[in-house]
């Protein structure tokens, strides 16, 4: 028996002395032939995935029913190209070229496409012939991100009610009644940074705006200033919000790879989490303990409650709300305000021509209101938008899907179900086809005159357009222009030298992320 089990396995009987030298040869000839089956295992199984997502490339470039829209072909291919490019926070800059070289409508995924003619706002965000606005991806408003009860993420129907509470809220009149409590917190900023550029040292502006926007907000939305400007420091929601928009990033992508979605949330960090759910309970305790107090101002909870309770609309909705107020209103705004300073401090005519302007209504720091702001100063609301156009906040836009059945025309072109579809508001602002000149800051475009006619001046929506567009716009603007105007009328500023090519390069992570922006400033 010994001798047959050898001759099977190429030894010779002879050479053995006993039956456990035997037991040996055959179990290590067993070892190997099982490695050399795992091992062509393996290779099956590789080979198999590389066929097939070799396929799926193919498919996704030639075959896919979005295959007639141009665009880059590895973009096209995977979703992991845009995901990449959307972690690396360049996606704009790349959407951007793609729109350059290949027209209006460009493929930046296997199912997603991406639009920069002024038709699609309403196509995609808006009301069109009766249509409702398309839902939002699911895939973009996650519950990963954001409780399904926020206005951020509600469905349509529900929207509607949190909306009309909010509408009271954000009021023309509502706004004209903060601003005393605006007036007082940019009077503490100014001191500041009066204080911090003494002997002619270099001021961060970009950080006091922050600081700035922050107290504004907490005050507007609770009734409590988070002391920023005072302190000369971060409140810890600063920093949260800060990294809010990359944990966002992180979040978008993951769900982008279902079923696998949640075992990539597992990769975003720990801390990130942490802060997040920190964020959402010091929001609960600030909102909790603003309602249970009586308001000795009509700030946003004061309005916002009021009205919430006739909707009929639950504490646990109205609770919610609480932190978009800070995540939408303050780190964006701090975003419009910086870019705007950089834009004018790089343009003396751009300087001149406003403080010529503010100087020909305000005698005094003390003329200095909204109401004079909001209606006599044309070139300053022509300098906002531009600011608006060339660096918007949000700057990569937000995305929505195509439900209908039928599929339906957007652009001119039949686009079926189930495609992603968006408005990158950094492409659209800045493509040739839009705008003379799109790269350069040029208020004048919004002030009419022959160079800039030909202009689409209408794609530019910062805000977005539809029944879901951002409720907080004329508070947005009030500052930026309150705030605005306080800076040019009480320093003279100016750009160091490493800062002159500031807006080069910034990464988008959802919202542009902004480094230091150090200027000289003296008090006038």
């Amino acid at each position: 028996m010994y001798g047959r089990l050898v001759e099977n396995h190429a030894v010779d009987a002879q050479c053995l002395c006993s039956g456990h030298i035997l037991i040996l040869v055959v179990d290590k000839n067993d070892a190997a032939r099982s490695d050399l089956h795992f091992f062509q295992h393996c290779m099956a199984i590789s080979i198999s995935i590389t066929s097939l997502l070799s396929l799926r490339v193919v498919y996704n470039i030639y075959f896919h029913r979005l295959s007639r829209f141009p665009g880059p072909r590895y973009l096209a291919a995977t979703d992991i190209s845009l995901s990449i490019l959307q972690l690396r926070g360049t996606s704009q800059y790349v959407i951007r070229r793609a729109h350059e070289k290949y027209g209006p409508i460009v493929r930046v995924a296997p199912r997603t496409l991406s639009f920069i003619e002024s038709s699609a706002w309403n196509e995609i965000y808006g009301f069109k012939n009766g249509r409702a606005a398309l839902p939002k991806d699911p895939e973009f408003y996650n519950d990963m991100l954001l409780p399904d009860i926020t206005i951020t993420r509600a469905s349509d129907d529900d929207a509607v009610p949190i909306r009309r509470a909010m509408n009271s809220a954000f009021s023309h009149k509502a706004l004209l009644e903060q601003e005393p409590m605006i007036q007082s917190h940019i009077k503490r900023l100014l001191a500041q940074l009066e204080l911090s550029s003494y002997g002619n040292r270099e001021v961060d502006v970009r950080k006091w705006i922050t600081f700035s926007m922050f107290d504004i907000n907490s005050d507007f939305g609770f009734g409590e200033d988070m002391g920023c400007v005072a302190s000369g420091s971060f409140h810890e929601w600063v920093q949260f919000v800060v990294d809010f928009f990359y944990a966002a990033t992180l979040i978008h992508q993951c769900y982008k790879f279902s079923p696998l979605n949640k075992l990539l949330a597992l990769c975003i960090p720990k801390s990130t989490r942490e802060r997040q759910v920190k964020h959402h309970e010091a929001s609960l305790m600030r909102v909790r303990r603003r309602m249970s107090k009586q308001a000795t101002r009509p700030d946003f909870m004061h309005h916002f409650v009021r009205s919430a309770e006739k909707e009929g609309l639950p504490t646990s909705v109205i609770e919610a709300q609480a932190s978009i107020v800070i995540l939408a209103g303050s780190e964006t705004t701090a975003v419009a305000v910086t870019g705007a300073m950089y834009y004018i401090l790089s343009n003396p005519r751009v300087y001149a021509n406003l403080r010529k302007e503010l100087q020909g209504i305000c005698q005094t720091s003390a003329d200095i209101r909204l109401r004079t702001i909001l209606t006599q100063l044309p070139y300053l609301d022509a300098v906002v938008q531009e600011t608006l156009r060339v660096h918007t906040p949000l700057a990569n836009g937000f995305t929505r899907i195509v439900t209908d059945e039928a599929g339906l025309v957007i652009s001119g072109h039949f686009v079926p179900r189930g495609t992603v579809v968006w408005i990158n508001h950094y492409c659209c602002n800045t493509a040739t086809q839009n705008f003379r000149d799109p790269l350069l800051f040029v208020p004048e475009r919004w002030l009419g005159g022959k160079t800039y006619e030909s202009d689409k001046r209408e794609v530019v929506q910062p805000f977005s357009v539809g029944p879901r567009n951002c409720p907080g716009k004329m508070f947005a603007l009030n500052n930026m222009k309150l705030l605005l105007t306080h800076l040019l009328w009480n320093f003279d500023m100016e750009l160091c030298e490493g800062a002159k090519d500031w807006h080069v390069g910034q990464k988008v992570f959802n919202g542009w992320i902004q480094p230091a922006l150090p200027i000289f400033l003296q008090k006038r």
